[in-house]
């Protein structure tokens, strides 16, 4: 084969390799609940790989006794219950909890009797999780806690948790060590604002805008989302809010409130939501304590009949999307930094009805991204997981001839 012709399969085995469509491993059945709220609170993290397993979290409600509870397994289709949580919480807080998965471990959060209650939990490669004791995140002499919105963690992984607090404001508490246990210190107001309304189903998201400064971005006032950020050098959170949306598709009485966001390796925060007309809107923010919020690119699809969404990204920081079109379906698309994919294909092709958010693996690991809902015509409902894997590149200096 002449040079001309060597350089021209090379293309063509890297134009291909470009153009493949993830697989989709068969929904498996994690475990059941009773109730329609076992994966509720947006942007919350439900589900992971990690350490060479996979994990799953849900409210499991029997009926009687409504427990948060983590699931293993290793290989996507066989689970096995790792043990609650938070145990015996009661019912009335099934909307006060949020999960978010990070490196190795698994951060928890849950509101009782107006105290925030934080666990750490380290996942084992034998299927385990290590967790900590509970915690209080706020002095509840001084603060009370109303609703846990959001999770993460700053450069020295000390855990940072956002609430809702008194007087209808925000307030968070950073933990002075990395496994949650001691003291925390409390920051309230975070936002100046005046949050109307319940906020607990709009939920929200910390991360880490190096330095150990912070952004919270979190829904409120029922259809708006908005972000602080926190001052490392002055310790001190600017309480002026930076406005995001305020066409948040939902409202007090659906469960879903459906948005994302993840962050990128360049710190860049990617935003999408469903707006009140049921179109998918991005937004991006740049890194930094001064970035800005790009202005929205509106309806992604070009649809107006979503309810569902979830976002995750690779390791090059591609984007994925996982969205509904109010058909009981979930569907992907990539966003390579510039341009959002065709719809790939049907991640959930049956009709079995969804009945809470879909979530999904914040960071696609070892090319494989997780999803977790639930699903049902009555109850008990199904707690289900779909493993949703790219091709692997071939080895390094590996060509694939074409005749």
């Amino acid at each position: 084969m002449n040079m001309r012709n060597q350089r021209k399969a090379l293309w063509l085995t890297v134009g291909v390799a470009a153009v493949l469509a993830g697989s989709v491993q068969a929904a498996q059945t994690v475990g059941t609940s009773a109730s329609t709220n076992a994966i509720r609170i947006y942007p919350g993290r439900y589900c992971q790989y990690a350490n060479g397993r996979y994990w799953a979290c849900f409210w499991k409600d029997d009926g009687t006794v409504s427990d948060a509870v983590i699931y293993s397994s290793a290989d996507g289709t066989n689970w096995a219950s790792q043990g609650n949580i938070f145990t015996n919480t009661p019912g009335n807080n099934h909307g006060m909890w949020i999960t978010r998965f990070m490196e190795n471990c698994v951060y928890a959060a849950n509101i009782r009797e107006e105290i925030c209650f934080f666990r750490r939990g380290a996942l084992e490669n034998s299927g385990a999780v290590t967790w900590s004791d509970q915690t209080r995140t706020l002095n509840p002499s001084l603060i009370s806690a109303q609703g846990v919105l959001g999770l993460g963690a700053n450069d020295n992984n000390c855990p940072w948790v956002g609430l809702r607090a008194q007087e209808m404001k925000m307030a968070a508490a950073l933990s002075t060590n990395q496994s949650g246990i001691g003291s925390w210190i409390s920051y309230y107001p975070v936002s100046s604002s005046v949050l109307e309304g319940s906020t607990v189903g709009n939920g929200g998201v910390l991360f880490s805008l190096g330095g150990n400064n912070m952004i919270f971005t979190y829904g409120h006032y029922e259809d708006e989302l908005s972000a602080n950020t926190y001052d490392a050098s002055g310790n001190t959170w600017n309480t002026s809010n930076e406005a995001i949306a305020s066409d948040l598709w939902g409202g007090w009485l659906n469960q879903n409130y459906p948005w994302s966001v993840v962050q990128t390796t360049n710190r860049n925060l990617h935003l999408i939501y469903v707006n009140n007309a049921g179109s998918l809107h991005y937004r991006l923010r740049t890194s930094g304590l001064a970035g800005t919020w790009s202005t929205v690119t509106n309806s992604v699809t070009g649809l107006t009949s979503h309810r569902r969404a979830a976002l995750s990204r690779d390791g090059s920081d591609n984007l994925y999307l996982f969205y509904d079109k109010n058909d009981e379906k979930i569907y992907c698309r990539k966003y390579d930094g510039s341009t959002w994919s065709t719809e790939e294909e049907e991640v959930k092709s049956n009709a079995t009805p969804i009945v809470s958010a879909i979530s999904c693996s914040e960071v696609m690991r070892d090319y494989c991204i997780g999803l977790t809902w639930e699903e049902g015509a009555a109850s008990p409902y199904n707690v289900v997981f779909e493993k949703y894997t790219i091709p692997r590149p071939p080895p390094k200096g590996t060509v694939t001839w074409f005749r």
